[in-house]
């Protein structure tokens, strides 16, 4: 007697059935189910199964990262998309996951995806801030780090590594007033040689040679 949910092909020999399984009958048996749809042609079903499969909360964070890869193997990059979204958002910058997510997206992602990037950035502090800057001027979007960064300054910690990267974004968006007020601010604050390596070779290439001169002097002195 075949088991139930299979039925008989011609050559007598029972072959399971697929037709009417549930997903939660799909997942007693998940590797037979693959193997199945996939053999069968079935791209559709797979495809739903997967995005089913990667949205239940027993799944595991290393399953669904397997299951996002194997819908961008099926060329499914928006599927694939809502899953390394879930998986990065409690991540750091420098997390693989974020990093992914990043190559899904491109090297001009939306301005949807550059959302998620600025409130990751708002919401972070010290060095994962600065490097949610990186991603962001990274992906050509200094304007927005420039207009978030002008309505806060001077931020409470002032960190000195944030006014790296504001003098970057500044010079990137060429505010070459804004960035000529702070860094007249901040250079005779700055002690520590690499920093102010970096604020004088942004004044000098934004045509602020006084300055940059100012900030090498310093650096030997």
């Amino acid at each position: 007697m075949p088991k139930p949910g299979s039925k008989k092909t011609d050559n007598g020999k029972a072959q399971a059935d697929f037709s009417k399984l549930t997903f939660e009958g799909a997942l007693t048996r998940l590797d037979e189910t693959v193997q199945a749809l996939e053999k069968g042609g079935h791209e559709n079903e797979l495809i739903s199964f997967w995005v089913w499969r990667a949205k239940q909360d027993s799944v595991s964070t290393q399953e669904k990262r397997d299951i996002a890869f194997r819908l961008l193997a099926k060329e499914h990059k928006s599927e694939a998309e809502q899953i390394f979204v879930e998986l990065a958002q409690d991540q750091p910058p420098h997390s693989p996951d974020v990093s992914q997510l990043l190559y899904v997206w491109g090297p001009r992602p939306h301005d949807e995806q550059l959302d998620w990037l600025e409130e990751r950035a708002i919401g972070a502090m010290g060095k994962d801030r600065v490097l949610w800057i990186d991603h962001l001027m990274n992906a050509g979007a200094a304007d927005r780090v420039v207009v978030w960064l002008k309505g806060i300054w001077p931020p409470p910690d002032r960190d000195p590594e944030l006014v790296v990267a504001f003098a970057a974004a500044l010079a990137e968006t060429k505010d070459h007033p804004t960035l000529r007020d702070l860094l007249e601010q901040e250079i005779p604050r700055e002690h520590e040689p690499e920093r102010l390596r970096r604020l004088a070779r942004l004044a000098y290439h934004s045509d602020h040679a006084v300055i940059a001169a100012r900030a090498f002097t310093k650096i030997h002195h």
